[in-house]
């Protein structure tokens, strides 16, 4: 028999009685920047001044991470894992940029009041007996993995979005902490237990869903929020009618009542020779509309470039594919946007790809908007692009000075035939063959 998740669904209430705790007001910083950075950082990490800002990109495994300053900020912006985290510094923030990720391997001693920012992937395979850290989780796809029991004794855990998976037991125990829970955050644990009163709380005007699979010991009131509780046949402990749960629990056959627009499958990015081709799926939708394909070039900047109309609802496996015709040089990023029937949107994971100039011109004929792009080879910003006749007399002349990796060539006045586009440059001289026809 398979197990069944118990699912306690928490919707914000007016009021919080008998509740000093502001754990909703936390605040957070956003994400980095991601420029010069430390690139695959590796050995021994020590940071020992105050108000120090470091990043890491790349691929990489650091064996420890020391932080002896205060008020230092870390920005990770790779796949990172750090073996032991320790140091004496004193409120230390570590921000995860969305689509990267931080695993902490085995120890973490941090010392006071350490802010882990989460807006991509963050594991941590020790447990956690959290005294005074506070555990943010931020966005939809933001994902957060314990691997151990979490022991809250007086530490935050802010969960706005997201799902975070706590694999033992999470305990909530007294303290000036607690958790906070909204827009459609996820927290779900193997076993629960509350030993302080009202040490959740759902903010207004949203909704949250705290998933259990095994012992629910309920000691103290756990909530004074509107609390809904969906029990399976394998429940245990505190039973869903007990008033521990809070003044406002009922019992009911539904699973927590919310219901995210789209379940994303498998997303990925291909380079075909100046184009990106995006391919995605999703295992299931409901009231979905479309999708917006972002890219940026920092990663936190997105832009849409293109739209998909989505199934609307659907419970089975569904492809779709963008092509990005004129990506930027570098690295570039790109997310899905989807955006349901009620104007909410929810966002994929970020992949990165790193587009390199061409060696050779690139030309692109749009007879529909009576022009031509050309795409320009590497070492061509002080370059001439001349369009010729069969006869090679010059039609159009334009000088390419900047560095941008288009030029485009106006042909509205230009008669129908063969003409040639040629590109003189320092070190370059090309020609390409091309066909206009418009109604000239």
């Amino acid at each position: 028999m398979k197990t069944k998740l118990f699912c306690l669904c928490l919707i914000a209430f007016i009021t919080f009685a008998d509740r000093g705790y502001s754990q909703c007001s936390t605040t957070y910083p956003a994400q980095g920047t991601c420029t010069g950075c430390t690139s695959s950082p590796t050995g021994t990490i020590t940071i020992t001044s105050n108000n120090t800002k470091f990043c890491a990109t790349g691929t990489s495994t650091v064996t420890e991470f020391y932080i002896n300053g205060n008020d230092d900020t870390i920005y990770v912006c790779g796949n990172i894992t750090v073996n032991s985290w320790t140091g004496y510094g004193h409120n230390p923030v570590i921000v995860i940029n969305s689509g990267h990720t931080l695993t902490i391997a085995n120890a973490l001693n941090n010392y006071e009041n350490t802010k882990f920012v989460n807006y991509g992937t963050f594991n941590v395979f020790s447990g956690w007996n959290n005294f005074t850290d506070i555990i943010i989780t931020i966005g939809n796809s933001a994902t957060t993995n314990i691997a151990g029991d979490l022991t809250l004794n007086g530490g935050v855990l802010y969960l706005e979005g997201g799902t975070t998976r706590v694999s033992g037991k999470t305990t909530f125990n007294s303290g000036t902490g607690g958790t906070c829970l909204k827009a459609n955050a996820i927290l779900n644990t193997t076993d629960i237990t509350n030993n302080a009163t009202n040490m959740v709380e759902v903010a207004p005007s949203s909704t949250a869903c705290i998933g259990y699979t095994g012992l629910a010991t309920i000691y103290n009131t756990l909530t004074s929020s509107i609390l809904n509780v969906h029990r399976g046949l394998s429940a245990s402990g505190t039973a869903a009618s007990d008033p521990a749960w809070g003044p406002r629990t009922t019992v009911s056959s539904m699973s927590c009542n919310i219901l995210l627009p789209m379940v994303m499958g498998d997303f990925s990015l291909a380079n075909s020779g100046t184009k990106v081709i995006v391919n995605w799926s999703t295992y299931s939708e409901q009231s979905s509309n479309q999708f917006e394909i972002q890219r940026s070039d920092d990663a936190i900047n997105f832009f849409t470039i293109g739209t998909i109309s989505a199934s609307g609802n659907s419970s089975s496996t569904k492809q779709y594919s963008f092509t990005d015709h004129y990506p930027i040089i570098g690295n570039d990023y790109y997310r899905i946007k989807l955006l349901s029937d009620d104007g909410n949107p929810s966002y994929s994971v970020i992949k990165q790809i790193e587009i390199t100039p061409p060696t050779e011109m690139k030309v692109i004929v749009n007879n529909s908007q009576n022009n031509i792009k050309v795409v320009m080879p590497e070492n061509s910003s002080q370059s001439t692009l001349r369009l010729l006749d069969m006869q090679g007399r010059i039609i159009k002349i334009y000088k390419h000075t900047t560095q941008e990796e288009f030029a485009t060539i106006e042909t509205s006045n230009i008669s129908s035939g063969i003409y040639v586009v040629e590109l003189i440059a320092k070190q370059t001289h090309q020609s390409k063959q091309v066909f206009l026809l418009n109604g000239k």
